[in-house]
C-alpha cells in the first residue's frame, strides 16, 4: 500500500478542517493545490489522518513486541501490545449512551430527530425564514433541503421528514464541500458558496437556478441584505462580491484587504463590514472603491464581524483573544471586550431588546479557551461566563427571542442556557464535533450540524 504526496495532503487539510482550524486548513488547501487533485471528499471517511496514523503505530508496537515464533514480549513499565496513552484510541466520554446520564439536562435520545444522509461531515444549516425546512450543506458535496413534520422532535421524526438532494456536481465541479449557505429573507431562493469558489442559487423547492464563478478560492461566508436584492460572497482569495440575487449580475467585487475574507455583514441595504486575517475591519458602501472607514485595532486575525440590530455597534472577534465593539462615530474602538485567553472565534447579538436582555445590547463571544461568555456591550461589564465546554467554541446562536442562548463545541456537545439567569436548561451529547447551529424561525427548534455526517434536531421549550 502507497500514498501519494496528493492524498498526503487530503488528509492534512481534512485533518485541519475537522479540528476547527477553518482558516488553516483553506490556506494549506490553496498552497498544496488540494483542489487540483482527483480526490472525492466523500470517499474519506472522518478522522482518516488520525486513523491511519494511529494503525501505523500499532503496527509498529506490535512488530516490536512480537518475536519471530509469535511470543509477545513484555516492555518495561508499559504493557505489552498497547500504544503511549496520548495514543491510545478510545470512546469519547461524550459518546451518548441512552440511560446511561444522570444528568437531568440531558436531552434523551427519545426526543431527538437524527438526519442522516449526507455521505461527509456536515458544516453548515439554514432555516427556512418562514418554514420549518431545513437546508444542510456538506463535504459530501451536496445540499440538503429537509422539511420536518409538525410537533415535537422525536426519534420518529427523522422517518417522516421528506429531503431533498441538491446536488453541487450539478455545476461541474468535483472539489464541492459546501461550505456557506443563506436563504432569502423572503425565502424564495437558496444561495449556495463551495470550496471551489462558486456559487449556486436555487429555488425555494430545490430547483437549480444558476451557477455563478465570483471567486478563485472558497467561499466562507455568504449574506443577503434584508431587502433581499443583493447577497454578498466573501472568499479566501481576499475579495468581497456583491451580488444581484434575480439575474446573477455581480455589481460590485472589491479587493480592499490584504489578506483572506473571513467575514462579512450587513449594516444596511448598501453597505456592509468585513474582516480579514490582515487584522483589519473594513466598512464598505456599495458604489465606492474605497472603504467608508477601516478599523485596525485588533493585533491578531479578525475571525468574525456582526452588527447588531439597530446597525449602530459593530462587534468583532480575533485571534488576539478579544472582541471589540465599534462605532462610525470614531476610528478607536468603542470597548475592548477582554476575558478569553485564546482566539475569539465566534459571537453573536443578543436580538433584543428583550425580557432577558431590558435595554442592555447584550454580546456573546465564543473561544478557543472554551468558554462563552456574555456582555453588556455598552458598559463592557461582563454578564456571565460559561465553561461547560472541554474544547473550541465553535457556534453560538442566540433565539429568535433573545431568551435562549446555544452553543457547540468539537467536545459533540451543545448547550442551551436561559440568557436572564444564566441557568443550563439543556444539554444535547452527540457522537461527532459540532460545526454549526441554528434556531428556526419562531425558536422552537434548534438544528446541529455534527461531524459524523448527521443533522440533528430537537424541540427547545424555555
Amino acid at each position: 500500500m502507497a500514498i501519494s504526496s496528493d492524498e498526503l495532503n487530503y488528509l492534512v487539510y481534512r485533518y485541519l478542517q475537522e479540528s476547527g482550524f477553518s482558516h488553516s486548513a483553506f490556506l494549506f488547501a490553496c498552497e498544496s493545490l488540494v483542489a487540483k487533485a482527483n480526490i472525492h471528499g466523500s470517499d474519506v471517511p472522518p478522522g482518516a489522518l488520525v486513523s491511519f496514523v494511529q494503525k501505523g503505530l500499532q503496527y509498529i508496537e506490535i512488530e516490536t513486541s512480537i518475536t519471530e515464533d509469535g511470543n509477545e514480549v513484555a516492555v518495561p513499565n508499559q504493557p505489552a501490545n498497547s500504544l503511549l496513552h496520548w495514543h491510545t484510541a478510545c470512546a469519547s466520554d461524550n459518546m451518548v449512551q441512552d440511560g446511561e446520564s444522570g444528568d437531568p439536562t440531558e436531552v434523551s435520545e427519545g426526543k431527538v430527530a437524527t438526519l442522516s444522509g449526507h455521505g461527509n461531515e456536515v458544516f453548515v444549516a439554514a432555516w427556512h425564514p418562514k418554514e420549518d425546512v431545513l437546508a444542510s450543506g456538506a463535504g459530501d458535496g451536496t445540499t440538503r433541503l429537509w422539511r420536518l413534520p409538525a410537533g415535537d422532535c422525536t426519534l420518529e421524526t427523522a422517518v417522516h421528514t421528506v429531503s431533498a438532494v441538491l446536488d453541487q456536481a450539478m455545476a461541474g465541479s468535483d472539489h464541492r464541500d459546501v461550505t456557506a449557505l443563506e436563504w432569502s429573507p423572503d425565502g424564495e431562493t437558496l444561495a449556495s458558496g463551495s470550496f471551489d469558489g462558486q456559487l449556486r442559487l436555487w429555488a425555494q423547492d430545490g430547483y437549480f437556478k444558476r451557477n455563478l464563478h465570483p471567486h478563485r478560492a472558497a467561499i466562507v461566508a455568504l449574506r443577503f441584505n434584508k431587502l433581499g436584492n443583493m447577497l454578498l460572497s466573501c472568499s479566501i482569495d481576499g475579495t468581497v462580491a456583491a451580488i444581484d440575487p434575480t439575474n446573477g449580475q455581480i455589481k460590485r467585487k472589491l479587493n480592499n484587504h490584504d489578506g483572506p475574507v473571513l467575514d462579512a455583514d450587513w449594516r444596511t441595504s448598501d453597505s456592509f463590514a468585513s474582516c480579514s486575517t490582515d487584522k483589519r475591519i473594513n466598512v464598505e458602501q456599495i458604489g465606492r472603491d474605497k472603504p467608508l472607514r477601516t478599523f485596525s485595532g485588533h493585533t491578531g486575525e479578525v475571525n468574525c464581524v456582526r452588527w447588531d440590530p439597530t446597525g449602530t455597534l459593530l462587534a468583532s472577534g480575533s485571534d488576539d483573544g478579544t472582541a471589540r465593539v465599534w462605532t462610525l462615530a470614531g476610528d478607536e474602538a468603542l470597548q475592548t471586550l477582554s476575558g478569553h485567553s485564546k482566539q475569539v472565534y465566534t459571537l453573536a447579538w443578543a436580538p433584543g431588546p428583550g425580557k432577558s436582555s431590558g435595554s442592555e445590547k447584550l454580546l456573546a463571544t465564543g473561544s478557543f479557551d472554551h468558554s462563552v461568555r456574555v456582555w453588556d456591550a455598552m458598559t463592557g461589564e461582563q454578564k456571565h461566563c460559561f465553561e461547560h465546554h472541554s474544547e473550541a467554541v465553535y457556534t453560538l446562536a442566540f433565539s429568535p427571542d433573545g431568551e435562549l442562548l446555544a452553543s457547540g463545541s468539537f467536545d459533540r456537545s451543545v448547550y442551551i442556557i436561559r440568557v436572564k439567569d444564566g441557568q443550563l436548561i439543556a444539554t444535547l451529547k452527540n457522537r461527532g464535533g459540532v460545526y454549526d447551529l441554528k434556531w428556526n424561525h419562531d425558536g422552537s427548534k434548534l438544528a446541529v450540524c455534527c461531524s459524523d455526517n448527521t443533522v440533528r434536531v430537537i424541540t427547545v421549550n424555555a
